[in-house]
């Protein structure tokens, strides 16, 4: 999935779901090119203006050009370079608005595509190149990372794609065997190894060595990088800053906001809690800025330490949160009394130190008090609403902090701010001065809708229907963003397994529906997550099985052995398509297996990422062949997913990949608990089913950051029999006249089976692809001896017509 800053671009305003940007969108764009009339096509995507000479074909790859622009010299910059290359006939592209270069040449833009305003495809590279270095040369433009400079200009080159080309769902290029291979987009050059390089980058970068010696990366964004340095014995941190880059909504970069920082720094001298400025200097063409190392951890960090969701009582963390919470206000008070407003203040900006000391980072955003600033940059649930200004910047932030302690979800409230009133309920600590500031900050317009009763299921599948838009061709649901890069049929993220929840939960299926999803655009990758074979599931139960069987053979083989991408989950979909008439594939899935089992590797524990998948596919053949090595198999891979669920929080077992605690089910604990539920019927005293019971505990927190089925609450209530669904209430935002959930960053909301609300509803429903529906009067996944334990498309609420069972083998196993 994409990172998180990722998806600002796709909040679009006045939206409540994610949306691609498209060039309308994008306010006012360049200039029209003045192109021979006849002799040139021009088409615009959502990213691009592409310019094609008539005729014209474009290799599959080769050296291309790059160059740079800032907002006040794009447009000559642009009409520089679209004349050069309408004399040369070099087919061409560039951003299509200021505001499309101001987002690429943000702060928490992509540094794999910073910088880049045109591309060009030469056919004479060295001539192009040599041509635009002397045409271009003087005009200013942002360092792009990826690419080798060309001069002294803006204009830069790679080897990479001309055409879109893609393999495993990125961008590829070939190589000289035929085979494709990733076309690395990353923030450094990197060269091809059966590319040479030409003479005209054949020469050295020059830089100034810095004064300090770098001997860590602490954090990278568009504008620059932070490290760990050294000089004469002292430890700091050194915060670098590019020209041009990191835009904020006022234009200014990088530069000139970490300028502002030392100035603001050197102003607050003396206060505690405030690093100790130490020398602002350049080199090369960066500016840097050492200070302090502050001892410390971040405020979110802190809080996923000491919240203890799992405490019976947590009165005393909630004393010690809010305690932290008047040393911040005071802190911030005595920043306001030098003058100045922080002005970007959230939990990433905010280290706590020992005895729960807060100190501040990052002033790049401060303001002299007296100016009465607007805030030009922003944290989601942080962020003052509009029209706040000066000193109200940072009390609007201290009073989403002190939410953010008690109740972890203040970014929903951008999107939903009618969920307060449930927020502050689970939040009777806050001051009555805090609850008034939140109050009029977000002042909802309409009533909470409060939980749909003891059967929320209508109320989601109203809310799918309601967002349903057959007459787009991108997508039939909206989702996470996820979808504009893998396609909006596949299975986690699209049509598909929207499609499945819906039938799970015995809704018929709209034809406009079945009919998108027959004649959508295919993922270009196996797989059953976000690949042909979870589309290949559902069109099979549609009764489309001709096209199904079309889509399993499109790619080769992944290489990993995990359920959501790799081999464990096409090996599930063959056994389930052998469910109905298949012959020969049960066979296949047992070769599939066969090379699933040969691999290693210390996988992130769950049911999609992990060992848990293919350990749920040895299971699954074992029922179908009644080969006990399979059984055998079972139970050691789902043994290397326990092995890594080592923490233990108040008596349960969780999976921590060193820097978060998981019990999730697509990652983490959860995942393992379920498949160790259906190993249980065959293996009772197998080490997974022993931990059966800590593996649950550990999927019962007080809250969750987010909802849904893979790394959220909706999850847990699959792995954990008895959960209370009322615990979703915390997420549940009414839509039409239904009830949906927000996806990843709570800014949006999702309609997917990964992060959103169809994930949730096959969560209520007690179901989720080749996994045991719950049966009545038992744990989830552990059946009475001779009853049918599986089923890969049953429904206790509400039967579906294709139901189909399969008994499984009676005998129970012991552990060997």
């Amino acid at each position: 999935m994409p990172s998180t800053r990722s998806y600002d671009d796709y909040c679009l305003p006045g939206s409540v779901f994610f949306e691609r940007p498209a060039p309308g969108l994008r306010g006012e764009g360049f200039p029209e090119l003045r192109l021979p009339p006849g002799e040139w096509t021009v088409r615009e995507s959502a990213d691009w203006r592409m310019a094609m000479p008539n005729g014209a074909d474009l290799p599959e790859q080769g050296w291309k050009l790059h160059v740079s622009a800032t907002p006040a010299t794009a447009a000559g910059t642009l009409a520089i370079v679209a004349d050069y290359c309408t004399r040369e006939r070099l087919p061409f592209k560039h951003l299509p608005s200021p505001g499309a270069l101001l987002r690429r040449n943000s702060k928490y833009a992509s540094r794999g595509g910073s910088g880049k305003f045109v591309t060009v495809y030469p056919h004479d590279f060295t001539t192009a190149a040599t041509d635009l270095a002397q045409l271009l040369l003087g005009r200013p433009g942002p360092y792009i990372l990826s690419d080798r400079r060309i001069g002294d200009g803006p204009v830069y080159a790679r080897y990479g794609g001309f055409q879109p080309l893609m393999v495993d769902g990125v961008p590829a290029i070939r190589r000289p065997d035929g085979v494709l291979v990733p076309d690395v987009r990353s923030p450094s050059f990197r060269l091809p190894d059966w590319v040479t390089l030409p003479a005209i980058l054949d020469r050295p970068d020059v830089r100034t060595e810095l004064p300090y010696r770098v001997t860590g990366a602490l954090h990278f964004s568009n504008g620059g990088g932070v490290y760990r340095a050294e000089r004469d014995g002292r430890t700091v941190v050194l915060k670098e800053a590019r020209p041009h880059s990191g835009l904020d909504v006022a234009g200014n970069d990088a530069v000139h906001r970490l300028r502002r920082e030392h100035e603001v720094l050197c102003s607050l001298a003396g206060i505690p809690g405030i690093p100790v400025a130490y020398e602002l200097f350049e080199a090369w063409e960066h500016t840097f800025l050492a200070m302090e190392e502050i001892a410390g951890v971040p405020l979110g960090r802190w809080i996923a330490l000491h919240s203890d969701m799992y405490a019976a009582d947590d009165t005393a963390y909630r004393r010690r949160a809010m305690a932290l919470a008047d040393r911040l206000d005071t802190l911030i008070a005595a920043v306001h009394e030098r003058g100045w407003v922080f002005g970007d203040l959230h939990p990433r900006n905010v280290l706590v130190g020992d005895g729960d000391v807060p100190h501040l980072i990052d002033f790049e955003c401060a303001s002299p008090i007296a100016d009465d600033a607007v805030a030009t940059l922003g944290a989601a649930g942080f962020r003052a609403p509009p029209g706040t200004r000066g000193a109200d910047l940072d009390h609007h932030a201290l009073a989403a902090i002190r939410m953010t302690f008690l109740v972890p979800l203040t970014p929903l409230l951008e999107l939903a701010p009618e969920k307060l009133g449930t927020h502050l309920r689970h939040a009777p600590e806050l001051p009555p001065a805090t609850v008034r500031r939140l109050r009029d900050a977000w002042a909802p317009a309409r009533e909470e809708p409060g939980w749909p009763g003891e059967d929320p299921i209508p109320a989601l599948v109203r809310a799918i229907h309601a967002s349903a838009t057959p007459e787009r061709p991108d997508r039939l649901f909206p989702g996470d963003v996820e979808q504009f890069r893998s396609g909006g049929a596949g299975f986690g993220y699209g049509a598909a397994g929207v499609l499945h929840a819906l039938t799970v939960v015995g809704e018929a299926v709209v034809p406009a529906y079945e009919q998108w999803l027959c004649s959508a655009p295919m993922p270009d990758r196996p797989g059953f997550w976000t690949g042909t074979h979870g589309i290949a599931y559902v069109l099979d139960r549609l009764g489309h099985p001709d096209r199904a069987e079309a889509l399993l053979d499109l790619h080769e083989l992944p290489d990993g052995p995990d359920l959501g991408l790799g081999l464990a989950g096409i090996g599930l979909t063959l056994l389930d398509l052998a469910d109905r008439r298949r012959a020969g594939f049960i066979d296949r899935a047992v070769t599939i297996a066969e090379l699933m089992i040969t691999q290693n590797g210390d996988l992130p524990a769950g049911l999609l990422t992990g060992w848990s998948g293919p350990a749920l596919l040895c299971l699954r053949l074992f029922e179908r062949t009644a080969n006990d090595r399979w059984l055998a198999e079972a139970d050691r891979l789902l043994g290397r997913d326990l092995a890594r669920c080592a923490f233990r929080p108040a008596g349960g077992r969780q999976y921590s990949d060193g820097r978060r605690r998981l019990p999730y089910l697509g990652t983490g604990s959860a995942g393992v608990a379920v498949v160790a539920a259906e190993l249980a019927q065959y293996l009772p005293d197998a080490d997974a089913v022993r931990a059966l019971p800590d593996l649950r505990l550990a999927c019962r927190p007080r809250l969750t950051v987010y909802p849904g089925l893979m790394q959220g609450r909706a999850g847990l209530l699959l792995a954990a029999p008895g959960e209370s669904p009322q615990n979703l209430e915390l997420h549940a935002v009414r839509y039409a006249d239904g009830i949906a959930f927000p996806g990843t960053t709570m800014r949006r909301l999702s309609m997917d089976v990964h992060t959103g609300t169809a994930g949730v509803l096959l969560a209520l429903a007690g179901q989720l692809p080749f996994l045991t529906p719950p049966t009545p009067g038992h744990p989830a996944g552990v059946t009475p001896e001779g009853s049918p334990s599986w089923t890969a498309f049953s429904n206790s609420r509400n039967s579906s017509p294709r139901t189909k069972l399969m008994p499984a083998p009676t005998k129970t196993r012991t552990a060997r």
